[in-house]
C-alpha cells in the first residue's frame, strides 16, 4: 500500500507533493479500517487457522497485532503500523537517505522511549512489506528482445540477441564477455495485481465503493459512467458468468512514457503502466489513490511496439485472475469469495482520423495539401469485431527487440497484440480508447512548435516542420515551393520559410498576446 501510493506520488515528476497531508490523512484511516474490519469479520477463521498457520500468516497475524495495538499508553490517533507506514511514505516522498532514516528513528527510540517505534529502517521497510504489497524485479534484454524469467531466469545473456545480461563496460562489449554475475543491464518492476485487488475489498468502505456501479448508479439511459456504455453492456451479455456477482472488477489500461522529473535536456524516460477501476464511481476512479501502478518499464527510450514483451507478467496475472480468481474477504458481507478481474479496454495518445472518414469530408478532393490524388476509397467500417482481426493475423509471427527487422511483405500490421492472449479480448467490442485530452495537449504542442520554429526537442517532435517532412514531401512529389537545398557541408539541408512561419515581432505578439490572455477560472 504504502509503496502503491509512494511510486505514484514520485513519478509525477512535477515538484508538487500531491497534497501530502490529504494524502497521510486518507492512508490512516484507509489502514485503520482495514485492519479493523478484519479483525472483527474474521475472528472464528482466524482461531481456527491459529491452530497450525504457515509463515505468511503469522506475518499477517503480527500485522493485525500491530494495527490495533496504541503507539503509546492513551495514543487514540495513531496505531503502531499506520504510524510505521506514513514515516515510511515521508521517507520516499522527500528523498531521504536510509541513514538518516535510521538516525531519526534512534532519536525517536531515546526521545519516546514509552513509544513502540520501529527502530532502523530495516524493521520499518520489513513491516511494510509484509502488508504483502512489494513488487517483483524481472531482467530484461536492453534490447527489449525477452525478459529472464520461468526456464530462463538462469541465462546469462538473450537467446535473440545474444547481449549480456549484466551491464558491461565498453572493454567488456568489445570482447563479447559473458559475466556470470553482476549489475543487471535492464531491469522492470511489476507490481502484482491480486493482493491489490484484494486489499480493496478489506476496507469496508472502498468495498462497498466497488459496488458503486450495480448499486447506487442512476440508470436513466444518460451517460454518467462507462457501465452505461455499449461496450460495458455487451459484455455483461457475452460474459454473464462473470457479469453475475458485480464485484467482479473491471479494469482499464494505460500507459505512456514520460522524462522523470521533466528534465528535458535528458536522453531518458520511463514507461508506466496504470490500471484504472471502473466498478468506483466516476469522481473517484481517475484518482492516484485509486489507480494501481502494476508496471515500470525502464528506459533510456520508449519501447514503442516492443511493449508487449514487458506486459508479459501482467497479462499472465490477468489470465489466472479471468479463469481462476483470487480468493478475496469483503469486508462488508464478511465472507470469502472467488473475485475475477477482466480488461476492458486500453487508454493511448494514437490521434484519430475520423474527420477524414467522413465521405463528403473536403479534404478527399484536396490535392494540392496531399499526395496530389483524390481518396475515393470507402471509411473503414465503425466496428472491427476480435475475429476478424485475428483471422487477419493467423500466421502472423512477433519478432521483437531493437535488433529485429519490423518489416512485414505478407502483412500489414507490426505485431499481434499480446492482448488477445486474454480469452475475452477477442469479443470486447471498444478495445481502444483514445486519450482526448492528451492527444489535444500533443497537436497544440506541435501547431505552436511548428508557427514559432522552436527546434525539435529531446525525442519530442513538437516542431513538424523539419528536414524529415520535406524529404517526405519531396518524395511525395507535392509542395514543390518547399524544396530541400544542398549545402556545402554534405551533412546539412537548407530549406525555404514556409507560409505560416513567423517573424521575430510577429513572434513576440503571439507571445505578448498569450502571456495576457485571462481566462475564468477553471476554464484554462
Amino acid at each position: 500500500m504504502a509503496k502503491d501510493l509512494t511510486t505514484r506520488s514520485s513519478l509525477r515528476g512535477d515538484g508538487h507533493q500531491c497534497d501530502n497531508q490529504s494524502t497521510l490523512d486518507n492512508m490512516d484511516e484507509m489502514i485503520n479500517d482495514i485492519f479493523r474490519d478484519v479483525i472483527g469479520g474474521l475472528s472464528s477463521e482466524a482461531e481456527e487457522l491459529r491452530k497450525g498457520p504457515d509463515e505468511s500468516a503469522k506475518k499477517f497475524y503480527k500485522l493485525l497485532e500491530d494495527a490495533r495495538e496504541e503507539l503509546y499508553p492513551g495514543c487514540k490517533e495513531f496505531f503502531v503500523l499506520s504510524y510505521t507506514v506514513q514515516l515510511y511514505l515521508l521517507k520516499c516522498l522527500n528523498g531521504w537517505s536510509n541513514s538518516s532514516f535510521d538516525g531519526l528513528m534512534k532519536l525517536q527510540c531515546v526521545a519516546f522511549p514509552f513509544a513502540k517505534l520501529p527502530t532502523s529502517f530495516h524493521h520499518a521497510k520489513k513491516m511494510v512489506k509484509d502488508l504483502g504489497l512489494n513488487y517483483k524485479r524481472i531482467d530484461a534484454c536492453p534490447n527489449d528482445c525477452m525478459l529472464y524469467g520461468k526456464e530462463r531466469a538462469n541465462d546469462k545473456s538473450f537467446h535473440v540477441c545474444k547481449a549480456s545480461r549484466w551491464k558491461l563496460n565498453e572493454k567488456q562489449k568489445e570482447e563479447g564477455a559473458l559475466l556470470d554475475e553482476g549489475d543487471p543491464a535492464k531491469v522492470l518492476r511489476y507490481f502484482p495485481l491480486k493482493p491489490r485487488l484484494q486489499r480493496l475489498f478489506m476496507c469496508s468502505k472502498t468495498a462497498e465503493l466497488m459496488t458503486w456501479d450495480e448499486t447506487d448508479r442512476k440508470k436513466d439511459d444518460k451517460l454518467w459512467h462507462p457501465a452505461d456504455g455499449q461496450a460495458w453492456k455487451y459484455f455483461n451479455v457475452a460474459h454473464p458468468q462473470f457479469a453475475s456477482d458485480f464485484r467482479n472488477v473491471r479494469l482499464g489500461f494505460t500507459t505512456d512514457d514520460f522524462n522523470p522529473f521533466r528534465t528535458m535536456s535528458e536522453l531518458y524516460s520511463i514507461s508506466p503502466v496504470v490500471l484504472s477501476i471502473y466498478n468506483l464511481p466516476p469522481w473517484l476512479y481517475n484518482k492516484f489513490e485509486y489507480n494501481i501502478m502494476s508496471l515500470i518499464i525502464p528506459g533510456p527510450s520508449s519501447p514503442g511496439y516492443d511493449i508487449d514483451v514487458y506486459l508479459q507478467p501482467l497479462i499472465e496475472e490477468l489470465k489466472e485472475s479471468w479463469e481462476v480468481g483470487v480468493k478475496t474477504y469483503d469486508a462488508v458481507k464478511d465472507e470469502t469469495f472467488s473475485l475475477k478481474a477482466a480488461l476492458l479496454w486500453t487508454i493511448s495518445d494514437f490521434p484519430a482520423y475520423a474527420i477524414s472518414w467522413k465521405e463528403n469530408h473536403p479534404w478527399r478532393h484536396n490535392k494540392r495539401a496531399f499526395d496530389g490524388n483524390v481518396e475515393t476509397r470507402p471509411p473503414p467500417p465503425a466496428r472491427f469485431p476480435g475475429s476478424e482481426v485475428l483471422k487477419d493475423l493467423e500466421g502472423f509471427e512477433n519478432k521483437f527487440g531493437k535488433t529485429q527487422k519490423k518489416g512485414r511483405k505478407k502483412f500489414p500490421w507490426k505485431k499481434k497484440s499480446i492482448f488477445f492472449e486474454l480469452p475475452y479480448w477477442e469479443t470486447n467490442t471498444l478495445r481502444h480508447n483514445l486519450d482526448v485530452m492528451d492527444i489535444e495537449k500533443n497537436i497544440c504542442d506541435s501547431v505552436l512548435g511548428t508557427l514559432l520554429d522552436i527546434k525539435i526537442w529531446v525525442r519530442n517532435e513538437k516542431n513538424k516542420d523539419d528536414v524529415a517532412a520535406r524529404f517526405d514531401l519531396q518524395d511525395m512529389g507535392i509542395r514543390n515551393e518547399l524544396p530541400l537545398k544542398r549545402t556545402n557541408n554534405r551533412g546539412k539541408r537548407l530549406y525555404s520559410k514556409a507560409c505560416f512561419s513567423l517573424s521575430s515581432s510577429e513572434k513576440e505578439l503571439f507571445c505578448s498576446v498569450i502571456k495576457g490572455a485571462k481566462f475564468p477560472d477553471g476554464c484554462a
